[in-house]
């Protein structure tokens, strides 16, 4: 659960009142999806009739006693709706309060609600989330990193995150898409980048991925200002740091949580640091002693350009020498904002006997066909591309560019083998990437490496490996 300790009345569907417990909407169809909630979790629906019923009730005018009573006969056939009832006459009396202050009655008033806990409450039972915040790290080229967001003393909590626990090395150290086409046959680097985030312990087949910012936060050996701790105010933490790993591994959700304990007085804007473990620091600089450039070329390689090259096309999209997709970067297109006037649609066919001008039987004037559009064929890698997703971007090729800022473009859909042709795309909606598998992180030299747990809080029961 999260909760807030303030009070804003800016976004959101209401102002929120300090206290107030958070929630966003996983969408009806993620409790649908899951059989096991079917019986057992209140949704829209059932709150939606729950309102509806205090809300004749109220009108007509009844104690809190008689309004239970009646509510809970109504709906004794619907123990989901019955669930979200108040309980007490005091989260009556806090619903009452709530409703008063809102004269409309065709206002939808969520009078099936949780009372705001005090701050007393959330000091005694709550762990405070914001504490960091994400930043350019200090350290070069170790990308993002956590910051401390006000003076923190020693002792402090700095984070807790929940971790979700994966079973078996050979699932992060075996990437499955190494074997597919997409890659070209081009070598890739055979471990998961997320074993980076990792927290593990070398004589354990256990891995725990943190799910919030406590991922951000860096190595930095002896300078460390944090370190980590098993949450043991978390009663599940507590019990299974007890019980042999078989039984953590019933557990079909995240159930370990860990705690960054700051191990000194921290400043504002400060960066926190933990010590990653010997065995990281070990890997590490033999990576560095090992590492070879990619950038350097010789008669059987050709120069790779790196990822931050390609991020820094685009400063100059309208550099021709960049339109052209070479082996390391290609062009994405954002179809943000467009109508269907604004582009053809091409349906790109293999026989030869097709005539780029010969239009569909029944179809519009705004769709063609053609074997070959400006060099785009039907075995044209953009295609492939098309079946993975680049954060709501489309893959595409730039055909042309105008003195008036605009790209001609061509974007690319696999199920239907068809191109959308913009004659007019602007250069915001067009973005160059590194191919798929030829990033800095899928390099074959990238390094890899869990975080380590220190072996003197590690339960002894889950070290199953020698």
């Amino acid at each position: 659960c999260a909760f807030t300790t303030i009070s804003n009345d800016n976004g959101g569907h209401h102002e929120l009142q300090a206290g107030e417990e958070l929630f966003v909407s996983y969408g009806e169809q993620w409790f649908k999806s899951r059989s096991q909630f079917n019986h057992t979790i209140s949704r829209s629906e059932h709150y939606q009739e729950a309102n509806a019923v205090l809300q004749s009730l109220w009108r007509v005018g009844h104690s809190w006693n008689e309004l239970l009573t009646l509510a809970s006969n109504v709906l004794a056939d619907r123990p989901l709706t019955r669930q979200v009832l108040p309980k007490t006459p005091e989260e009556w009396e806090q619903i009452m309060k709530k409703k008063k202050k809102n004269d409309n009655d065709n206002d939808e008033n969520n009078l099936a609600q949780i009372e705001p806990r005090s701050l007393e409450w959330l000091e005694e039972h709550g762990q405070c989330m914001d504490h960091i915040y994400m930043n350019v790290s200090t350290i070069r080229q170790a990308g993002q990193g956590a910051f401390s967001r006000r003076n923190l003393t020693k002792g402090t909590t700095i984070i807790s995150s929940p971790m979700i626990h994966v079973w078996d090395r050979s699932t992060m150290e075996q990437d499955e898409l190494n074997s597919t086409d997409v890659t070209e046959g081009l070598t890739v680097n055979p471990t998961m980048q997320m074993l980076n985030y990792q927290f593990s312990h070398a004589q354990s087949s256990l891995y725990l991925l943190p799910i919030n910012q406590m991922a951000a936060i860096n190595h930095a050996g002896s300078a460390t200002n944090a370190k980590l701790q098993w949450a043991t105010w978390d009663k599940k933490s507590s019990y299974y740091l007890q019980r042999p790993m078989e039984d953590l591994k019933k557990e079909p959700y995240s159930t370990m949580v860990m705690d960054v304990i700051a191990t000194r007085d921290i400043t504002e804007d400060e960066e926190i640091f933990i010590d990653y473990g010997k065995e990281w620091e070990t890997a590490w600089q033999r990576h560095v002693q090992n590492w070879k450039s990619p950038c350097t070329t010789t008669k059987e390689t050709k120069r790779r350009r790196t990822s931050y090259e390609i991020y820094q096309m685009n400063h100059d999209k309208f550099n021709t020498t960049y339109h052209k997709w070479s082996d390391d970067h290609f062009t994405t297109c954002s179809r943000t904002n467009v109508t269907a006037d604004d582009y053809q649609i091409v349906y790109i066919l293999e026989n030869e006997g097709v005539s780029q001008q010969q239009q569909p039987k029944g179809d519009s004037s705004s769709r063609t066909h053609a074997t070959n559009y400006q060099g785009i064929t039907i075995h044209d890698e953009g295609f492939r591309y098309s079946q993975q997703k680049f954060d709501r971007q489309v893959p595409c090729k730039i055909l042309s560019s105008s003195s008036s800022a605009l790209f001609e473009v061509a974007l690319f859909f696999d199920k239907s083998k068809a191109i959308e042709v913009y004659p007019a795309m602007t250069a915001s909606q067009v973005k160059f990437l590194p191919k798929p598998y030829r990033s800095d992180m899928h390099h074959p030299q990238a390094f890899r490496h869990e975080i380590s747990i220190p072996t003197e809080i590690f339960p002894k029961q889950w070290m199953d490996l020698k």
